[in-house]
């Protein structure tokens, strides 16, 4: 979770004023009074400075913790999804970045615009609840996406599939707007998706996207095996209400973090062997997965 703190507060006034000088950033320079202190789980991340008008938000910032780059990622879209939800904004334009910054917006929907790059928000974002996301813009609450569509029917009771696919691409620095991830994958679906997204067209799909992405046989055990053997993926298992594909992420520590398996859980943390006990009601678990 992230926190802003402003840059003048006793607490941080000092190491503000350190990274201002270190980096001799002119953005920082000409706004000290309205530079804040990101903080990243009590940790000081960045400096930030943001404004918004006319559901325009503008800002500037600058990553100073010596984090690895996918913890960094992780903050972005936290700080991003922050934004989102405080201002629901139609734009997002960030002025003045560094290299690494520009990589993760190229990654996340900007577009270079003259100084700045900016950020449209999809119709579909400022139409769904904040509540259908976590605090990365992951999509976890499938349950109140009846008024989305997919294929013949609406996403609450079909779109599983194309849910894990947006939120893999998110994760792996490929994002596309969910309404393309959407349209695409339910022209494919058999029948308007009446049976929701076929395996294999879901596999072939994030291929054609560029996704480095491999498949299992049907197995629970195999499906376990895949998912800590590589980085992350899609689980597609049978629960008692039928199939259901999710996302999931290995934190490198024998657990993965899931992401719409139950609705609207945030953080949702167990060990592969444990979740396929709990959740799966037929031993043909099969995964996507990227190594």
């Amino acid at each position: 979770m992230i926190s802003l703190i402003p840059g003048n507060h006793n607490a941080v006034r000092e190491l503000a004023d350190q990274v201002i000088e270190l980096t001799g950033d002119p953005w920082f320079r000409k706004n000290r009074a309205s530079v804040n202190v990101l903080m990243a789980d009590g940790t000081p991340a960045a400096l930030e400075i943001h404004t918004c008008e006319n559901r325009i938000v503008q800002f500037h910032l600058r990553f100073f913790a010596d984090l690895p780059v996918h913890r960094l990622k992780h903050i972005f879209w936290n700080y991003e999804e922050t934004l989102i939800r405080t201002y629901q904004p139609l734009k997002l334009l960030a002025y003045g970045c560094d290299a690494f910054l520009t990589a993760r917006l190229k990654e996340n929907l900007y577009y270079a615009k003259g100084r700045s790059w900016m950020r449209i928000l999809e119709p579909w974002r400022l139409q769904m609840s904040d509540l259908c996301f976590d605090d990365e813009g992951f999509i976890i609450d499938q349950g109140r996406m009846e008024s989305i569509p997919f294929g013949w029917f609406n996403t609450k009771d079909k779109g599983c599939g194309w849910i894990a696919a947006y939120n893999l691409l998110k994760l792996n620095g490929r994002t596309q707007p969910m309404q393309k991830v959407a349209e695409s994958l339910g022209r494919r679906a058999v029948m308007g998706a009446i049976a929701g997204e076929a395996f294999s067209v879901l596999y072939v799909w994030l291929r054609q996207q560029g996704m480095p992405v491999s498949l299992t046989l049907p197995g629970n055990r195999s499906a376990e095996k895949a998912m800590l053997s590589g980085k992350n993926g899609i689980l597609l298992y049978t629960h008692r209400n039928g199939l259901h594909y999710v996302l999931y992420e290995n934190l490198g520590n024998g657990r993965m973090h899931f992401f719409n398996a139950v609705y609207g859980r945030k953080m949702h943390i167990e060990e592969p062997g444990a979740f396929i006990r709990k959740n799966c009601f037929l031993p043909l678990t099969m995964v996507i997965c990227v190594k």
